[in-house]
């Protein structure tokens, strides 16, 4: 993980446009994310502007290792 990301809930809810059907806000600070190198810098800048923050924390992802000549393998499982 390169950096950390604080972004700020919804105040308002989204509004339909009754015109086009488009779909709208009026609550500017959920536009706003801001970044920060490490977790303590992110949660240091919250208790200082005392923003009420979660900390979601990363999935540990895992890849599978495929080749795309699995594809065309003559006793490849068929199902």
């Amino acid at each position: 993980m390169k950096h950390w990301i604080l972004a700020f809930m919804p105040e308002k809810p989204y509004f339909v446009d009754n015109l086009m059907g488009w779909v709208g806000m009026t609550d500017m600070p959920q536009e706003v994310k801001l970044t920060f190198p490490t977790r303590e810098a992110a949660e240091a800048y919250a208790k200082a502007q005392k923003i009420n923050y979660e900390i979601i924390l990363p999935k540990k992802r895992h890849q599978i290792l495929k080749a795309y000549a699995d594809n065309f393998k003559f006793d490849k499982l068929t199902g």
